[in-house]
Order: C-alpha cells, then structure tokens, then sequence
C-alpha cells in the first residue's frame, strides 16, 4: 500500500500584445502585408494564456499553452505555443 501527497496549480492569463513590424522597401503589390507603399506598421492585440503544475513527493510537472492574436488593417499575425515539463527526484 501506498500513500502520497500533491499539489496542484492552474491558471488563466491574458495580456496586450504590440509588435512594431518594418521593411526597408516599401511593397507596392496588390499583396502587401503592411498596406500599399508603406514600410512599417504597428500590429496591436491580446495574448491569452492557461498554465497547470503538479507537485508530488516523487515528481513534477508543468503543461502551458498560449495564444497571441495581434492585427492592423485585416492583417493578422498568430501564434500558438504549447509547453511541457516533467522532473523525477531521485528516491
């Protein structure tokens, strides 16, 4: 038989997100990211995030994910990002 103790935590974050974004010569194609004959844009947004960790006498552990969704004239720059980490204390 055996017995243990853990611990666990999670949490929910958000946060601005703002991304000056440049290039040195100005695109004046029907495509351009930053809008036609301009050269730099500042991209503005939120972040969203969620993380847990456990904790046991034996073992830890940590599992994040988060998201960034900034955008500027109907142009958008996403990111999603997961994470994980496990430690085993030796016995």
């Amino acid at each position: 038989m055996a017995t243990g103790v853990a611990q666990a935590q999670i949490g929910i974050y958000t946060t601005p997100v703002f991304s000056r974004i440049s290039n040195s010569t100005p695109d004046s194609g029907d495509f351009a990211f930053l809008g036609p004959n301009t050269t730099s844009l500042v991209f503005a947004g939120f972040g969203l995030g969620a993380m847990t960790t456990f904790i046991t006498r034996e073992s830890g552990g940590w599992f994040g994910s988060s998201g960034k969704y900034p955008e500027k004239n109907g142009a958008q720059l996403n990111s999603l990002l997961f994470g994980g980490r496990v430690a085993y204390k030796p016995i």
